[in-house]
């Protein structure tokens, strides 16, 4: 079942959030939320019965967003952002939709640049550590190349003193808040 089904389903169902972001069942009970650690983020989810004996988790944030927008929150290119950056806070004020770039800016500037960062590395920290080994160890950038197949620019950038993405550290931007 898709996610979006199973949003639909809960609420169907009768399924809700209240205001300090808890689920109910439609008899009133407060639903024992799991976290799904699958993902990167971590959100608040529960699971329902799709009534041929199939279970299918409802993301809570998505159930809000549901709840509060209806259909426009499954909208192709609308993303469920949480304005705090806070994946645990479900209150529906909290919620809100937007693009996927208003999401991305609702992380503070350092996280931004650290996810950026592991999006665009090809190699592991590990990996990175082995090079400038072996290169500290006298190996020349020619046979590194040759034997991990790693072009010499980025051989060059990963063995520089400011290969920030091998690192991940970050100078705070001048006035950044956050």
């Amino acid at each position: 079942m898709k996610l979006t089904d199973a949003v639909r389903l809960a609420f169907a169902k009768g399924y809700r959030v209240n205001q300090q972001g808890n689920v109910f069942s439609p008899v009133g009970r407060q639903r024992r939320l799991q976290v799904n650690r699958s993902s990167e983020t971590h959100y608040f989810r529960f699971n329902i019965s799709d009534g041929n004996g199939k279970t299918a988790p409802v993301a809570v944030h998505k159930l809000v967003a549901f709840q509060k927008f209806g259909e426009a929150s499954f909208t192709p290119g609308v993303h469920t952002r949480h304005r705090d950056n806070n994946s645990f806070n479900n209150r529906p004020e909290n919620i809100l939709l937007g693009t996927p770039t208003e999401n991305s800016l609702d992380r503070p500037v350092l996280e931004r640049r650290k996810h950026a960062a592991k999006g665009f590395q090809k190699h592991t920290a590990e990996t990175i550590a082995m090079l400038r080994a072996e290169h500290a160890n006298g190996v020349s950038y020619k046979t590194l190349e040759k034997i991990h197949k790693i072009p010499r620019s980025t051989l060059s950038y990963y063995l520089s003193n400011n290969a920030k993405r091998t690192t991940f550290t970050f100078a705070k931007p001048h006035g950044a808040e956050r």
